[in-house]
Formats: structure tokens, sequence, C-alpha cells
């Protein structure tokens, strides 16, 4: 059977399953290079169409994640399936897809809880469903989008001076410099009701509301502890949640996808709750796509959770200008103090670079603000590793597998000073641990690193300047790294000279 998911919403993306196996996945920022691209993603059907060799004759149903939109919006979706010869297609509830995305990727073969919270889609903000293999996902408990966690937070984003629904990361680092020096105002905002299991607050007067309360406590008010007191409330709520759903069903195996699931410092918390955590790696709407697909492909014929292996589902390029390079001159060059800017093979699905479309540099150096300067980020955001996973244990307190960068973990104190680059000023860090399955050249790149300094993991970031999506062709890696991106540019496993076009 062969199921095309799509989402025509914010980030936009479609998705490609071949008898229940994810072939193919990908956003359609990536191609027409507008961060969270909205509408239909024509270019994304496109490459699964032809990376996989299928007609839309061929595909069995096309499902399309969300029930409501606008006429208009409607309309173009109906037309762009109706002129490319789609036949059958169905409409899936929005947390149904977030839910369905998590809970069929986890590999969970027994009784799991699964949690999606987010701003709003079809009316709700926050899901709690049991999901198992007999039964598949069963909602209990449901919030209103009027009262909405997601939104709380995005309304502080906006509040501090950045983009709502797309710069949540920036108030979660940001908050690691503060004080929950207004937290008490803010949890008059939202919360969670430990009786009627549901999220309680002001409505979709949020932001409104929160300027109230910050007039209350002054004009002067301080942006890293506006920060730290939003983000203290989003960790008290979500840990609120998932304690009485374990108390409740006595289940401490958790599924977790939304936009709130962005968020690795309450994940870490939550991590420390539960016996399993699996966060589905691309857990905003743009991972709806995969949800839709999932969940019909469920309807259709049956699906067992499985355990997602890779993310590397997007489009891959040739690229054979330039001299060969093996991992060991790479290792060297980042050794020496180069910013590295490595492209291979196919792009990785979700928010991050997991070695295919990454900037790579020396963790153990001071070049965390070199960075920054270099990609146009604000000065407090920090850097996640990638790092061996078998060697992990040396410096994570209760290292687990995280092979997709969705979880935060402590740093162990007598290391933070070795890898100064990638620990947050809160001594945690997020991040990619790797083994020689996952990625055998970028494995190796590392593992020669460590022959050389002694140290198991690099930088890893994504391979973009700021504002921009993650590089999908090598023309845009090219465009990256000549204004300023990386002092060194690979591409598939050949040295990029700025004279060669």
């Amino acid at each position: 059977m062969i199921v095309l998911g799509i989402h025509d919403g914010h980030d936009a993306g479609a998705a490609l399953l071949i008898n229940g196996e994810i072939v193919a996945a990908v956003n359609e920022e990536r191609f027409s290079r507008k961060k969270c691209h909205r509408g239909i993603p024509l270019k994304s059907v496109e490459f699964l169409l032809n990376s996989q060799g299928v007609s839309p004759q061929e595909i069995d149903v096309v499902a399309v994640s969300g029930l409501f939109r606008r006429e208009k919006r409607f309309r173009l979706l109906e037309r762009f399936l109706d002129r490319l010869g789609f036949c059958r297609r169905t409409f899936i509830e929005h947390h149904t897809c977030h839910a369905s995305s998590a809970y069929f990727t986890s590999g969970f073969k027994k009784d799991c809880l699964v949690l999606t919270i987010d701003a709003a889609g079809d009316g709700l903000s926050m899901t709690l469903n049991l999901a198992n293999e007999e039964e598949g996902i069963k909602r209990m408990w449901c919030s209103s989008s009027y009262n909405s966690l997601g939104d709380f937070y995005a309304s502080v984003t906006k509040i501090l001076g950045f983009k709502p629904m797309l710069h949540e990361g920036k108030v979660m680092s940001l908050s690691s410099y503060g004080r929950p020096t207004y937290l008490e105002a803010l949890r008059k905002l939202v919360w969670f009701d430990r009786e009627e299991k549901s999220l309680r607050g002001i409505g979709v007067l949020g932001e409104r509301s929160i300027k109230e309360i910050m007039e209350r406590i002054g004009s002067n008010y301080v942006p890293r502890d506006l920060a730290s007191s939003a983000q203290t409330l989003l960790e008290e709520v979500v840990t609120s949640i998932v304690e009485v759903a374990m108390e409740e069903t006595g289940i401490k195996r958790l599924c977790l996808a939304g936009g709130v699931a962005q968020n690795v410092k309450a994940n870490m918390l939550i991590r420390e709750l539960v016996d399993e955590l699996y966060v589905f790696p691309h857990m905003g709407d743009g991972g709806l796509a995969v949800g839709a697909a999932l969940y019909q492909q469920w309807v259709e014929e049956g699906l067992k959770p499985y355990e997602l292996r890779s993310l590397f589902l997007g489009p891959e390029y040739e690229y054979d200008s330039g001299e060969e390079v093996d991992p060991g001159e790479i290792a060297e060059w980042i050794s020496e103090g180069k910013v590295v800017a490595l492209f291979q093979g196919r792009m990785e699905y979700g928010p991050r670079a997991l070695g295919h479309r990454s900037i790579l540099a020396d963790p153990t150096s001071n070049v965390k603000r070199e960075l920054n300067e270099r990609l146009g980020r604000e000065w407090f955001m920090p850097f996640a590793p990638t790092i061996i996973e078998r060697k992990a244990d040396r410096y994570l307190e209760n290292a687990e597998r995280s092979p997709f960068m969705t979880l935060c973990f402590r740093v162990k104190e007598e290391v933070i000073n070795q890898i100064p680059s990638v620990v947050h000023v809160d001594g945690t860090t997020r991040p990619q641990t790797i083994t020689k399955e996952d990625d055998p050249f970028y494995y190796q790149v590392i593992r020669e690193f460590e022959r050389i300094s002694g140290v198991p993991l690099v930088l890893n970031t994504s391979l973009n300047l700021h504002g921009e999506p993650i590089v999908c062709r090598p023309e845009e890696a090219i465009s990256s790294f000549r204004r300023g991106a990386a002092d060194v540019l690979v591409i598939n496993g050949r040295i990029y000279r700025g004279d060669v076009r």
C-alpha cells in the first residue's frame, strides 16, 4: 500500500509511506527557501513521487492533516490534488496526526501514554492518549485551544521581541541566564487543573493579558527573567500533566509530539519522571504529514509501532567537483580550529542537522562566540555536540541513546571545562549520539577527531545562516560558505574550492 501524507499549513510538507515504511519526507521550506513555508507543498510532493518512481495513480490514498481550513485554502488544495490526478483522499484531525507520528515510530510494544501539546490545532491545544498494538491510539483527555500552554509561550516570545511560532527556542535558551522572578504573576495565566485533567487559563487573549501582567510588574522588566519565569511555568505545567497521567494509569512509558515538545529542557524533566520517553524528532507541525500517513496506514491495513532508525529521508544530489577528502582530513581541519561545513547524502527530515547538512567545529575551543557571529545568531544561543554513543556516559549524566537531538542532558561537572563550546550556561547540552551504523562517514570523522584530541565528540550545528532554512542543494551550501558560514566546505566527500562553480 502507498500512502501520501500532506500538510498544507504552517511548516508545510509531505511524506510517502510504502507498505507502512517512511521512504521519503521533506518540508516545503527547503525548496522555497522561505522559513516555515505555509501553503500547498507542491515541490515536496514532486520530490516524493520522482525520487521513488511513483505516479499519482499509484497512490492508494492521500492523507491530509487537519480537519478545518478556510474555504479558499480548501479549494486550492482540492484543485492541486485533482490536477495531479490523486483520487482518494481523507482528512485527519490535527492532534491525531501528532499522536500517530510519535506512537507509530516509537517502537514501543507495550501500553504507553501519548501526549500532544502545542499552541492550537483543530480547536485543541493538548491531548493525552493511551496507545497499544491491539487498539491503536485512544484519547483520554483534551484541552481547548482557548487554554493553551503553547500560545502562552508564543506570546512571551513575541513580548521579548522574537517571532512567535518560530523563535520559542530563543526564549528557552535565554531563560538559563535569568531568574523566575515573575513566576507567581504568570501562574495566573495558564495552569493544569489536576481534578478536571485539563489546561486552564485566560484563553486566546494571552498576549494582551501577559502585557497587562508586565505592566503591573513594571515596564522595566528584565527580559532574561521573564524568559526564565515562562520556562519554569511551562516545565511545571508539562510535568504536572505527566505526573497525573502516570498516577491515573500506572503507565510510565511516554510518547511526545506537538510544538511544545521542541522544548528540550522540559523534555529533560519529563525523562526524569518516566521509565521510557520517546519524542518524535519532527515534533512540530512540520511533522504532521508523517503522522497523517501513519494514521491512515493503521486505518487501512493496521500498523504496529516500529523504531525510527534514520531521518535521512530528503533529497540527495550528485557533486563530483574538487579533490576527494577522507574523514581524517576533516578531523584535522576541525582540530586546527577551522569551521567545516559537511554536506553529504540525503537531507535530514526535521529541524536538526545530523551530519548531512551540518557545520562542525572543535568543542574543546572557545569557538561559540565566533560561530554565533558568523551565523548571525544571538549571543545566548547554545551549540550541541554529536558524540559517539558508547562513550556518552563519560560526559553526560544518565546518558542514553539520543540520535535525533530531542533530549537535553546534564553534563558531568568534571568534564564541562573540556568541552566549553557545547555546554550551555546551565550545565546542559542537547546531544546527537551516533553509532557507525547510523552514519559511517560522519562517525569516522568523530573517531578521527578523538584520535587527535582525545575527545569523542564534535560541535554540530545546522548548515545555514540565521533565519534561513537548512540548506537542501549544493548551490545553497556554496552560498552559505561564500557568505562566511565556514572555512571549509565538503560536499559528498569532495572539498569545494571557491573558484569551482
